[in-house]
């Protein structure tokens, strides 16, 4: 609960993993997915989503950020069973106020994900291939939700 967020649950973990594994196996070159990221949008707002997709990062042990202003790509919360929809809502909003291009609200109970764009249009799927319109990542829900 220290970052406003109730711990993740095991099948939470699970689909954090799956969704990392995929999109590594297939655009490692293009992209870095990076979970548990403190991300400041301004100087009032922080979020912290399960996973951001930004262009590939390189690591630097010497370097580190506790906190990160650039958005990224795409901003993916996985939702616990106890989280409400409305601070995810909020938290999309200032999401996409500070230039992120895609949210995806993934709900393990439905096997969904709900692909969000900053003009509010709003993609559901619950089988078959996400293609996210920001990144251009499919990705296979069999996968996901293995």
């Amino acid at each position: 609960m220290e970052r406003g967020k109730p711990p993740p649950s095991l099948n939470h973990g699970i689909v954090q993993s799956n969704l990392c594994f995929s999109i590594l196996a297939r655009y490692r070159e293009e992209y870095s997915v990076i979970s548990q990221l403190s991300l400041e949008l301004d100087k009032d707002t922080v979020v912290f989503p399960d996973l951001c997709v930004y262009p590939k990062k390189k690591y630097n042990g010497f370097q580190d950020q506790q906190k990160v202003s650039e958005p990224p790509f795409t901003a993916i919360e996985i939702l616990s069973s106890t989280q409400t929809i409305d601070k995810l809502g909020q938290q999309f909003e200032a999401c996409f106020a500070a230039g992120v291009k895609s949210c995806w609200l993934v709900q393990p109970l439905f096997s969904t994900i709900s692909e969000i764009t900053p003009d509010k249009n709003v993609s559901v799927f619950h089988k078959g291939v996400l293609t996210d319109p920001a990144t251009g990542i499919s990705l296979d829900l069999n996968d996901v939700f293995a």
